[in-house]
């Protein structure tokens, strides 16, 4: 009966273990979409300036 409780405990924490691992996983592919999402748009903006050398 012991052993069982026990399994239960460590599968009980894998799964909260998993959850937290997929959570981070997906802030950080946020993370790297935002970042990368204004470093384009920054990119573009760069772009732009340097096409139009007259613009205010």
């Amino acid at each position: 009966m012991f052993e069982i409780a026990e399994n239960h405990q460590v599968f009980d924490s894998l799964k909260n273990n998993r959850f937290q691992f997929f959570q981070s996983l997906a802030l950080l592919t946020e993370n790297i979409g935002l970042r990368k999402l204004i470093l384009t748009n920054s990119a573009d903006r760069q772009a732009q300036n340097s096409r139009c050398p007259f613009r205010s």
